[in-house]
């Protein structure tokens, strides 16, 4: 499932597969003249006329993960 949203609108699609197919189906982001809020989602990388910024869940997720991982706060 991918999604795209404005202020009033969201767009929800649902494939079978997902990928750059999937979005190139839903007609948003080859068009979007914008910034896309998104994940690190590697499919994201291939729209180079759009600029990207990560979500700032996404990456505090990340964040948290890297501090999880660490043994006793050494770094």
């Amino acid at each position: 499932m991918d999604w795209a949203r404005t202020e009033k609108y969201t767009l929800i699609t649902c494939r079978p597969r997902r990928g750059r197919a999937g979005m190139e189906n839903a007609g948003v982001l080859g068009r979007l003249r914008g910034v896309a809020v998104r994940d690190a989602w590697a499919p994201y990388d291939t729209y180079f006329d759009v600029k990207h910024q990560l979500c700032c869940a996404y990456v505090l997720r990340e964040l948290q993960a890297v501090t999880d991982t660490t043994a006793d706060g050494s770094q």
